[in-house]
């Protein structure tokens, strides 16, 4: 039996080694379009990979058929990765609940799963891009430019369009249209997103602790706390990236896609009134800059005054009542209209791909294709961050590789 796997990032070299293990006498060859394996991995979690998260929420993932998506997470757990990790020598330690190696290298991870498929005996063709799947009578041919080749079986895991320079080509997209397979529209996932005539662009480079929630068409959706990041062209941060996919998706169809911002998150409304209150008329007199700047970055607090229409250089204790409120507004609830995203060039994954109906979700063989499974970022499913995509490529892998 001859195995044709495209794609060596993570769910394709996981998928090799489980088909190898499960059948060492099968030919398993792996095809990649860089000159070496995971590249994308190297880039996790700034380089230290963050390869999955103990806290488990269906709630975490997204897409069209989210039953399918739990369905195939329950067959190879978090847990099922930590014991997978250990048993490739890979030792791990936990910040909370999030999965690091424990040399905080990604390079570990690659490099563990590159000796794994060596010492296995799987084929791996680097600096051969997969340019076409065609259906064989014997089975699949996969063609490169220097030659083709014949399997009985093949693996598509060639990942998503997501960030090209580290390999995001979507070239798995492209193979799921030809053979007819359902695609579920492509769009960026945890990725920055721009704001019109963006109030925060003098405050670029500076971060600070806040919430930032969705709204689409004047509906507030999810919510995150954590570090904003902001830019010149707009905001950024782990905690953006966690609800942009539904903006994303909002632009897409052409709804109304703002995020308003809450800069004291663990405040309320109240208690943020009695602080400024408390500050601008019962301390020394000062300006209402240096006021701020017991609250927020300089340049934070410059864009609030700003935004609020108050002079900064002006006195503290001069500033009325109704300044105050209009200030308190804008740090709980400061809108922002998004007018786009950064696009596939920087984002970390995509939403959407082929469709989970196209697959067995005990299997991941294709209900049309037998002999074909597909597995990781080309499929319809994406999680937040926090090491729950590669856990899903993991899973994918695990289950294409035990079955093929």
């Amino acid at each position: 039996m001859k195995i044709g796997i495209i794609g060596g990032g993570a769910s394709g070299m996981m998928a090799a080694i489980s088909a190898k293990r499960k059948n060492p006498q099968y030919e398993v060859h792996i095809f990649e379009r860089n000159e070496i394996l995971g590249r994308k991995i190297n880039a996790t979690g700034n380089g230290r990979c963050n390869f999955t998260n103990l806290c488990f929420d269906k709630n975490f993932y997204f897409g069209e058929e989210r039953d399918r998506i739990l369905s195939i997470l329950e067959a190879f757990s978090p847990n099922d990765t930590l014991d997978f990790f250990n048993d490739l020598g890979v030792l791990y330690h936990l910040k909370d609940t999030y999965a690091y190696p424990r040399s905080e290298q990604a390079a570990t991870v690659v490099d563990a799963f590159t000796q794994e498929l060596n010492h296995l005996g799987v084929v791996l063709h680097c600096n051969a891009a997969v340019t076409a799947v065609d259906r064989t009578k014997q089975g699949y041919c996969l063609r490169t430019e220097q030659q083709n080749f014949f399997f009985d079986k093949i693996i598509i895991a060639s990942g998503s369009k997501a960030n090209p320079k580290l390999s995001g080509y979507g070239d798995g997209y492209l193979f799921g249209k030809k053979l007819g397979l359902q695609i579920v529209p492509v769009l960026p996932a945890l990725v920055q997103l721009v704001v019109a005539n963006n109030p925060l662009k003098t405050a670029a480079k500076t971060r600070c602790y806040a919430r930032v929630t969705s709204v689409i068409d004047q509906q507030e959706g999810d919510s995150h706390k954590g570090e904003l990041q902001i830019t010149d062209y707009g905001i950024s941060g782990i905690l953006v990236f966690q609800i942009s996919r539904h903006i994303s998706k909002a632009l897409w169809e052409k709804k109304r896609a703002s995020v308003l911002l809450d800069f004291m998150p663990e405040y309320t409304k109240e208690e943020v009134l009695r602080l400024l209150t408390k500050y601008f008329y019962h301390s020394r007199t000062t300006s209402c800059e240096n006021v701020m700047a017991g609250f927020f970055h300089r340049k934070v607090g410059k864009v609030l005054l700003k935004q609020s229409g108050i002079d900064g250089n002006k006195k503290n204790t001069t500033i009325s009542k109704k300044d105050l409120e209009v200030l308190l507004k804008n740090i709980k609830e400061m809108k922002l209209t998004i007018t786009d995203t950064k696009g596939f060039d920087s984002a970390q994954i995509c939403q959407g791909g082929i469709s989970l109906k196209e697959i067995n979700p005990q299997t991941m063989e294709s209900y049309q294709y037998p002999g074909l499974y597909i597995t990781g970022e080309v499929l319809d499913a994406d999680g937040i961050c926090g090491g729950y995509n590669l856990q899903w490529a993991w899973a994918t892998g695990n289950l294409a590789g035990r079955n093929v």
